[in-house]
């Protein structure tokens, strides 16, 4: 989980790049800053200017990992049920920004596509986890019923 503070951390850094960033865009220098002003950059592209929420993407990543990394240290069935669907939410997200980043900005990303896998690792191993502490569960149920 906390591997996707790294590439979440680059996209604050990204915008104010003087140089052209080829991994993440097809052209030049003037498309990262299209990018970092457009829409989609603060508030997923769905609040209004005016919300809390309107901040840049890459911010609200960095808490969400943090956040993720937090929660991923404790071993109760609770906090990880927390866990799993605040990572199915990420993965969510993850699909809008990927359609929006193929259909609207005709774009591919490396760094985006990276924090996409990211998120679905985070998926995979919180089910894991969950699916270990709901096993361990049941199995003391019915040692203490036998």
């Amino acid at each position: 989980m906390k591997i996707g503070i790294l590439p979440r951390s680059g996209r604050i850094y990204i915008p104010y790049v003087k140089t052209p960033f080829h991994l993440c865009f097809k052209t030049d220098r003037r498309k990262i800053i299209v990018v970092r002003n457009f829409r989609y950059g603060k508030g997923f592209g769905l609040v209004s200017k005016d919300s809390f929420f309107y901040k840049p993407n890459s911010l609200l990543g960095i808490l969400f990992y943090s956040l993720a990394a937090t929660l991923a240290q404790s071993n109760s069935p609770i906090i990880t049920r927390l866990s799993y669907w605040s990572t199915v939410l990420a993965n969510l997200m993850s699909l809008y920004f990927a359609y929006v980043l193929y259909f609207k900005l005709y774009d591919f990303c490396v760094v985006c596509v990276s924090i996409y896998m990211v998120n679905i690792l985070c998926l995979i191993f919180t089910h894991l986890k969950l699916r270990k502490l709901i096993i361990d569960a049941r199995m003391e149920a019915s040692k203490k019923a036998n």
